[in-house]
């Protein structure tokens, strides 16, 4: 059981808090509810409640059933003059009993296999009806059901979660399982875990001595920096633009050395730029660009003085413009 008795309860909890309900809307709601007991309900079926599902079924057609009759008794009374009100009174009031009827059978039908609980605070017609904790205790069990823990939440079939307020003050259940955690659980379970680690470490030592085998560790850190290092990446890239214009000059072939010697040709792109990702760090590239007049300026941009005429020209020698 879970997530779908959640649901459900929540939104039988906004259906009975609610001060007037829709002729048209609230079947949806209702159906909105079925659908989410009935998750649940297939999985009771496999955990020995076989009889869950057809239960359920039967009682939203009987909800069903009433919320027709609701509903024309409220079309009956709306169509006298000033008698709406009284109307949508009366199916507000028929259609939550019933509806809270249905949820609270078909709680009971799928907790079957679990506890139920009932909410022992006075409240008017309908009740909250009977409740489940659907999140207990992870690793502590009683007649192998989950132990309820203060905190752990009751889901009732129309009043919602709602948490458990005390429990027996001389049993603790330290696990994490569904209620909500605290500082003190924290720093309880911090504090065992580094004691867990000490222990190994010093059987570890103790073995070591005893064998007389040498101990060595990785340290993480080292290990880290050095793959790190490993995957160390550069980038290069220039950009050839007009000297005037400031404006990118697209199509430029650029004949790129790389640190290792290699040799590729590289076109300007529409923005005017050759960009080489992926080199290995450290190295030296060469560009060589075949616009006339052309100079290398601070910002890696090849400029041609206004005149993008080719011509052969020399190399300019650049260091990788940028760490991956």
């Amino acid at each position: 059981m879970g997530a779908g008795i959640e649901d459900a309860s929540k939104t039988m909890k906004d259906l009975m808090g609610a001060p007037k309900l829709d002729v048209g809307s609230t079947p949806a709601k209702l159906s909105k509810v079925f659908s989410s007991l009935m998750q649940d309900a297939g999985k009771a079926a496999g955990e020995g409640a076989p009889a869950a599902p057809a239960s359920i079924g039967g009682g939203f057609s009987s909800l069903m059933v009433t919320n027709v009759a609701l509903t024309a008794a409220y079309t009956a009374g709306a169509a006298v003059p000033g008698g709406e009100p009284a109307a949508s009174q009366a199916y507000t009031e028929g259609i939550k009993a019933a509806g809270a009827a249905f949820a609270s059978s078909a709680i009971t039908a799928i907790a079957g296999i679990t506890d139920t609980h009932i909410c022992p605070i006075p409240c008017p017609i309908p009740p909250h009806g009977p409740g489940v904790v659907t999140k207990g205790s992870k690793s502590v069990f009683i007649n192998n059901l989950p132990a309820t823990r203060k905190d752990d939440e009751v889901f009732e079939a129309c009043g919602g979660p709602d948490p458990v307020a005390m429990g027996c003050p001389t049993v603790i259940i330290g696990d994490d399982g569904g209620g909500p955690a605290t500082a003190e659980s924290a720093a309880a379970q911090d504090q065992a875990e580094q004691q867990s680690q000490a222990q190994s470490t010093a059987a570890a030592l103790t073995d070591g001595a005893a064998s007389g085998a040498p101990l060595v560790e990785v340290c993480e850190q080292c290990e880290r920096m050095r793959q790190a290092s490993e995957d160390e990446k550069a980038t290069f890239a220039v950009r050839v633009v007009d000297d005037e214009t400031d404006e990118p000059v697209p199509g430029v072939a650029l004949k790129i050395t790389l640190p290792d010697g290699e040799e590729e040709v590289h076109t300007t792109d529409e923005q005017g730029t050759v960009e080489i990702d992926d080199l290995e760090a450290p190295g030296t590239c060469s560009a060589a660009c075949d616009i006339e007049n052309a100079r290398l300026s601070s910002t890696y941009d090849f400029v041609g003085m206004g005149d993008t005429r080719l011509t052969p020209r020399d190399s300019e020698s650049l260091q990788p413009t940028g760490q991956q």
